[in-house]
């Protein structure tokens, strides 16, 4: 009977387990314009445009640090033809930063995967001073996400849970 105990919570832990890594896949994304314009910002790997197009999303108001900049927030499009990225004012302000270049995602504008690495970005718009190198690298360490958090206890609630039936079985052998 014990044991059956064992594997229901041990099945409970994995289904949880599961569940909640699910949710943790989203790696944060730090993106690093030098050169010609500058600024930093970050986005997940996976973002949820907040504004798509069949060639364009949008994210609305990323916070970050941006040369010229209004405000500690920008919004950032990503295109999918020779043009790749643009910057604008938040909330809805002038152009920052246009550039043609590589496309930086691949998927489509409503399901975008952004790509990691480094690109020449060219200026689109007169006002840009040359060209921008755009280095994109996946950010590593810190504090962990609340799925992690959460996986990390069910793991230790399994355990715990596997000891104390194994010390009510032992003692029943015993008596």
């Amino acid at each position: 009977m014990m044991g059956w105990l064992s594997r229901s919570v041990g099945a409970a832990a994995f289904a949880g387990a599961l569940a909640f890594g699910a949710q943790a896949q989203a790696a944060q994304l730090l993106f690093t314009l030098t050169g010609g314009y500058s600024a930093t910002f970050l986005i997940d790997s996976n973002p949820t445009p907040d504004v798509s197009t069949w060639s364009t999303f949008t994210l609305i108001g990323v916070p970050g640090t941006f040369q010229d900049a209004e405000g500690p927030s920008a919004n950032v499009t990503f295109f999918t033809d020779s043009r790749a990225l643009e910057l604008d004012n938040a909330p809805g302000g002038s152009a920052l930063f246009a550039a043609y270049g590589l496309h930086l995602y691949f998927g489509s504008t409503t399901s975008p995967t952004i790509k990691t690495g480094a690109f020449l970005l060219r200026p689109y718009v007169p006002n840009n001073a040359g060209d921008t190198i755009l280095r994109i690298t996946e950010v590593t360490g810190g504090v962990p996400e609340p799925a992690a958090w959460a996986l990390m206890l069910l793991g230790f609630g399994a355990a715990g849970a596997c000891l104390r039936a194994r010390r009510r079985g032992a003692r029943q052998a015993a008596a």
